[in-house]
């Protein structure tokens, strides 16, 4: 799970995302998302993804569970703030 937190605009947005080790079933012939394909992990860091999926991402191969906690606050003189907790269950 990520959680992205403004509190100065009351904003909060999550993120959940699961691994999946097998699927059944076809892929969508033109899916909302765009083209989607299979391809090998150690390909996948190659592909184009947002910085906050691209950090994320190796964290689903390790074991146990994570969750990263991010604030984003606005100073008063207009720089961004941010403060990014991941946080990681190792059972």
């Amino acid at each position: 799970m990520a959680e992205f937190v403004d509190p100065q605009q009351n904003y909060r947005y999550m993120v959940f995302n699961y691994l999946a080790k097998s699927f059944e079933g076809e892929l969508l012939d033109n899916p909302p998302e765009g083209e989607l394909r299979w391809v090998p992990i150690k390909e996948a860091l190659n592909l184009p993804m947002q910085p906050w999926f691209r950090r994320r991402f190796p964290l689903f191969f390790e074991k146990g569970t994570f969750e990263i906690y991010e604030i984003r606050e606005q100073t008063a003189e207009g720089k961004r703030n941010e403060t990014v907790k991941i946080l990681h269950d190792f059972a």
